[in-house]
């Protein structure tokens, strides 16, 4: 989940890794080192995405950047436009990710990964080959990218199954019921991380508002494995950082709809780091966790 925050240091086009130079977010990740990075912004795509390094435990990692923030950054028009093109860019198409893909994919996710596909792809196929795990992770956007992506690697890329993983967090659902039976023969080793909040006394749940869209009714199924986090409400806005984080939102986020407030990166790492986490939910209203 740090690395899936790191993708977002996007600051008016500038992406130099400086999260990892100046440890602002990274203290105590290990020895990790950007050795990638991809940018691509136009075509009606947004896509962000790192690639990173830990020679010591011999594990690669990429991560993909969710839709672009004017809260955090002066760029309300790329975000605007990126908010429009990707999530809102809902049909369903017919999976082109690699030859012999089946079922549908979201447009937009599709079409947003694919602007960078070849030459990611062709990276993680040398990083398999030098016998690194790859792990392919991101934040919101960035956690429907990275399944794309991990599915691509393996058949597409032809990269070994059991040396690709998947851990998303809170991202929308990317597919059909086809194409998420069709993922789960390729990347096993999935990992797909929504946060919820008690309602009615404990007795039923809500989830991460983007990890409900577009709507199961729609046709829109999560690849699976889904583990569900306890949102924490005092970290909505991350009024309490994790300790060696700086990062704080302005006051008015305690506004913020419930639903909406445990999105934020901050309810995912402290989840993570509490290990609250279940493997089933009850719902406060109709969803489809899977």
């Amino acid at each position: 989940m740090f690395m899936a925050w790191v993708a977002y240091d996007n600051v008016a086009g500038h992406f130099m890794g400086k999260s990892f130079t100046d440890g602002k977010r990274m203290r105590g990740c290990g020895s990790w080192k950007v050795i990638n990075e991809f940018h691509y912004e136009r075509d009606g795509a947004n896509t962000h995405a790192i690639v990173a390094v830990n020679e010591k435990s011999g594990v690669a990692i990429v991560t993909f950047r969710g839709t672009e923030s004017s809260f955090f950054q002066e760029r309300t028009e790329e975000a605007f436009h990126d908010w429009i093109n990707s999530n809102f860019h809902y049909k369903k198409e017919p999976c082109s990710l690699a030859s012999g893909c089946t079922g549908q994919v979201h447009g937009g996710f599709q079409h947003g990964y694919k602007v960078i596909a070849r030459n990611l792809e062709t990276q993680m196929k040398v990083l398999a080959d030098s016998g690194y795990q790859l792990i392919f992770a991101g934040h919101s956007k960035g956690g429907s990218l990275a399944p794309l992506s991990a599915y691509a690697a393996v058949a597409n890329a032809k990269i070994p199954s059991d040396m690709v993983s998947m851990f998303g967090f809170g991202g929308a659902r990317v597919g059909d019921k086809q194409f998420v039976s069709h993922y789960s023969n390729f990347v096993r080793n999935t990992y797909l991380f929504r946060t919820y909040f008690k309602q009615l006394a404990g007795l039923l749940h809500e989830t991460d508002i983007v990890s409900c869209v577009p709507l199961a009714m729609m046709g829109f199924h999560h690849v699976k494995q889904v583990k569900y986090i306890e949102c924490n409400s005092k970290y909505i806005g991350n009024p309490e950082p994790i300790p060696n984080l700086s990062f704080k939102l302005p006051d008015v986020a305690h506004l913020i709809p419930k639903s909406a407030g445990c999105h934020y990166h901050q309810a995912y790492m402290d989840g993570l780091l509490t290990e609250n986490i279940s493997d089933h939910i009850s719902f406060f209203r109709t969803d489809d966790e899977q």
